[in-house]
């Protein structure tokens, strides 16, 4: 997909997103989640993409992969929602629920144990883990593999859970699906916590929404230093959204002790900066990658940063060919020996 295509989603995306989040009560998705719902991930499977249930009674959301897994249908009580394979060999359910019994996160964790190992019709546990506020289950049951999370959201003394059924034959299709999925659960703990920080950025508001949406949902990482002047001195980079092959950026550098916004937005994906040798007023020019949409994986976006006396702008963007460019030239995954 081309870049100006991207964008042009995001911004249909932000309308709808101006006009979703009093709808589910102030609980709402960061743009960039909402953007990945358009944008492939790769899986075994191939091409798999992914779209964001987002349930408003128990204020989480989760991923699901459309076209292999189909909505049935929000329950009639608004809990959740069950997604079904077309050939009937899988089912996946996500619903919340209200601890009524006053059951502890362990309690339910050594029921469903023991249910599985006792269970009439042959289950047997293969994988289990427990963490402070979740839990993963997982085995065999006849010719089919089970997986249940549950995480408990201890503010409103309610749990989530996702569990999937799905033939052993299929594990090539669903093993990285449900990983993919497990990982995509999103619950706030407070009406603003995930929604995307807003100008003017700070360094201390982009780490603190960066904490609350880990694990990181997109490649890359959030924040990254970087070396833009010919001394010790260093940028910091961070992330002010993100989308399914990278994000947005800005850069801060600290001015009498204070970290000063000094760029205009940067696209870059999970590549370092390459920085350039020529340079304005002390800083060097630089530049970001980030892989071409339907390129197949030899195109790449190239963007080309520089200093206009008072911040960093774009200078110029082209596509081009991960071989033609320097740091890439000896990674054997993008640029492989011809």
């Amino acid at each position: 997909m081309a870049l100006s295509t991207r964008n042009h989603l995001k911004k249909i995306m932000t309308n709808i997103y101006a006009s979703f989040k009093d709808t589910i009560r102030g609980y709402f998705i960061p743009i960039g989640l909402l953007v990945l719902m358009f944008f492939a991930i790769s899986a075994n499977a191939g091409e798999v993409k992914y779209e964001r249930y987002v349930n408003v009674r128990f204020a989480y959301s989760i991923l699901y992969p459309n076209g292999i897994l189909m909505p049935q249908g929000e329950a009639d009580n608004g809990d959740g929602q069950q997604f079904a394979a077309n050939d009937g060999k899988a089912l996946m359910s996500v619903y919340g629920s209200n601890n009524s019994a006053d059951d502890t996160l362990k309690s339910v964790y050594h029921e469903e144990v023991g249910m599985r190992n006792k269970g009439a019709a042959k289950m047997t546990v293969t994988y289990k883990v427990f963490k402070k506020n979740w839990f993963v289950v997982s085995g065999t049951v006849g010719d089919n593999i089970f997986y249940k999370k549950v995480i408990y959201k201890a503010k409103d003394d309610q749990f989530i859970t996702f569990e999937i059924t799905y033939h052993k034959s299929q594990r090539g299709i669903y093993d990285p699906i449900v990983s993919e999925i497990s990982n995509s659960i999103r619950i706030p703990q407070g009406p603003d916590e995930l929604s995307e920080p807003k100008p003017p950025y700070s360094v201390e508001q982009l780490r603190k929404w960066h904490r609350s949406v880990e694990p990181w949902p997109w490649l890359g990482h959030p924040e990254q230093k970087v070396n833009l002047r010919n001394d010790k001195s260093y940028e910091l980079l961070l992330a002010i959204s993100g989308y399914a092959r990278g994000g947005t950026f800005v850069l801060f550098a600290k001015v009498n002790d204070k970290w000063l916004k000094i760029s205009d937005e940067i696209e870059q994906a999970h590549h370092p900066l390459h920085i350039l040798n020529t340079y304005k007023d002390g800083w060097h020019d630089f530049q970001s990658f980030v892989p071409a949409w339907g390129s197949g994986g030899a195109e790449v976006w190239v963007f080309t940063y520089g200093w206009n006396g008072v911040k960093y702008i774009l200078k110029n963007q082209k596509a081009g060919v991960w071989c033609d460019y320097e740091p890439f030239k000896n990674d054997s995954q993008l640029c492989p020996v011809r």
